[in-house]
């Protein structure tokens, strides 16, 4: 089987980007669609969970930055794609948490969540610049 090329590559990145986008959109119906449960008062998971969503989001621009393309060196096409494929996959995270919160203590901001999670989304859009110049 032939490798991808680097217009096939960001084809594929841009529909996984696409696919997981649309899985945010997902979760926040979910959470307005359905009966939420019970409201627990005063707890404490929220701060923790928002600690770590912040920190997946912040970790997905990591990978991105540091496994994805790089003025100075020329990274293989396989690792370019596997940087946005982690990176995309840690985007995701903040939603997943709030649909967990959502589903756990029916904090009423999880909207927040999947804000994050949107935000990440928009800053890793692949660009057609870092597909260009890689080599296979």
């Amino acid at each position: 089987m032939p490798s991808a090329g680097p217009e096939q590559t960001k084809r594929i990145v841009v529909i996984v980007w696409a696919a997981l986008l649309a899985s945010v959109g997902l979760h926040f119906m979910l959470t307005r669609v359905l009966p939420p449960p019970a409201l627990v008062p005063d707890s404490q998971l929220p701060a923790p969970l928002l600690v770590l969503a912040i920190a997946a989001a912040l970790g997905s621009f990591y990978f991105k930055a540091r496994f994805g393309v790089r003025g100075d060196q020329l990274r293989p096409l396989a690792m370019v794609r596997a940087a946005y494929i982690t990176a995309l996959v840690f985007s995701e995270i903040p939603s997943l948490l709030g649909l967990v919160l959502f589903f756990t203590v029916n904090w009423p901001r999880t909207w927040l969540f999947f804000g994050i999670s949107a935000l990440a989304f928009a800053i890793n859009f692949p660009s057609s610049d870092d597909f260009a110049s890689l080599k296979n």
